[in-house]
């Protein structure tokens, strides 16, 4: 008869051990936004509004399906170098960002740059390779001082 006492005592304390267990929050259900999950950043693709970059560089990204963007950042020294001034009057060059295409012909577009900092999105036609340049014109002639990687859209 010791046997079974002992038997049913131990399996009464581990039942309420268990029962204390699953009640430890004293009562109260815990709703799902009460949990907090670490996530593994490396899992996930996020679209970069801000892209770092050094001094001196420029970067072209691919942003959608045909579209691109360019990324550039000028140390002031090379920036005033290029001719990069608030007051127009006092340029003897001009800052240009010069993008070219490449499909069946070569088509290169300049824009005019008012800021050592920036970004600047256009279109990608298919099979079409592209890089960027940033320079400077003087006497309508461009010179690079900074180029970027080519990019190339398949189809």
């Amino acid at each position: 008869m010791a046997p079974i006492i002992f038997i049913t005592s131990v399996s009464l304390v581990l039942l309420l051990m268990l029962y204390w267990v699953l009640r430890g929050d004293g009562g109260q259900r815990r709703s799902r936004s009460d949990f907090r999950f670490e996530t593994a950043q490396e899992l996930f693709n996020y679209v970069e509004d801000d892209v770092y970059l050094g001094e001196n560089c420029i970067q072209l990204q691919r942003t959608s399906e045909g579209r691109v963007s360019t990324y550039w950042n000028l140390a002031l020294e090379k920036w005033q170098e290029m001719g990069g001034s608030a007051d127009p009057s006092k340029r003897s060059r001009e800052p240009f960002l010069r993008v070219y295409q490449a499909g069946d012909l070569l088509h290169t577009l300049d824009m005019p740059l008012k800021q050592r900092c920036g970004q600047f999105d256009f279109d990608l036609p298919p099979h079409t390779a592209c890089y960027c340049s940033l320079g400077f014109k003087e006497n309508g002639r461009f010179s690079a001082l900074v180029t970027s990687r080519t990019l190339m859209r398949q189809c």
